[in-house]
């Protein structure tokens, strides 16, 4: 019951209201007394300032974590590159940037000192 009303307090469109539902799962745990569920509520008293922004706003970091995780991902799977031109280009590739055949990335993210021909084959 506590998980599936926490649920609900998430899905509170407004701060007001996702701060009066707040106050009652808190009083729903202290009164469970269930030991991982008062400790979950210390946590969130603590970071609540954080899911209210999230609530205000609507916007995550959960794209810049995925691609973050491709990312080291790919630098274990290919340890020891060379060529950090490759190694660059191997990133894009992966986080989707590369695979469109009608886009020209190729001066996009480097110098040009760094930039190989249009014509490279991926």
């Amino acid at each position: 019951m506590l998980v599936e009303y926490f649920h609900k307090v998430l899905d509170k469109k407004n701060v007001k209201e996702f701060r009066k539902s707040l106050i009652l799962w808190y009083r729903f745990a202290r009164e469970a007394k269930l030991k991982p569920f008062l400790k979950f509520a210390n946590t969130l008293r603590k970071y609540r300032h954080y899911i209210e922004g999230y609530i205000m706003s609507g916007l995550t970091t959960a794209v810049s974590e995925g691609l973050n995780n491709k990312i080291k991902v790919l630098k274990r799977m290919g340890y020891g590159y060379t060529n950090p031109v490759s190694f660059m280009l191997k990133i894009l590739q992966r986080c989707g940037l590369l695979n469109s055949k009608y886009i020209d990335t190729s001066s996009w993210y480097w110098p040009p000192e760094m930039r190989l021909a249009s014509t490279t084959p991926f």
